[in-house]
């Protein structure tokens, strides 16, 4: 694997742990020595969100480090798309989803998968007579 290729994941792996929700799909154009990175959900994305101050040092970096490359961070609605998926990652909070290449979704992993619970005083239905 390429060493770009290896500094990119390795951020992403980073910057996932310090974003609860944030899903981060990440793809290699080796045509055009190109990295692709979409950033669900669609806010993280937007001007101000705390994601952009990471997004703008990983572009700084990234093109400090490889002058010859480029990288791309979109939208999950892009008019650019992942096609093939090199890697994908998601936050903490959100381990119990991954990333089905063949079927291009995110599926859910039962077994890692823990429903929120509910406490008993939340639950204030009416009593019957």
């Amino acid at each position: 694997m390429s060493i770009s290729r290896d500094y990119v994941i390795n951020r992403i792996e980073k910057i996932a742990q310090l974003f609860p929700d944030i899903q981060l799909r990440y793809e290699y154009r080796e045509i055009h020595a190109e990295h692709i990175i979409e950033v669900s959900p669609k806010y993280y994305y937007e001007d101000g969100s705390r994601f952009e101050k990471y997004e703008t040092e990983l572009y700084s970096e990234f093109l400090e480090i490889f002058p010859e490359e480029s990288i791309l961070v979109i939208p999950p609605d892009d008019i650019i798309k992942i096609n093939s998926v090199t890697h994908s990652v998601c936050s903490r909070s959100r381990n119990w989803i991954s990333f089905n290449p063949s079927r291009k979704q995110y599926d859910v992993e039962p077994e890692l998968y823990q429903p929120p619970m509910v406490e008993d005083s939340l639950l204030n239905f009416a009593k019957a007579a």
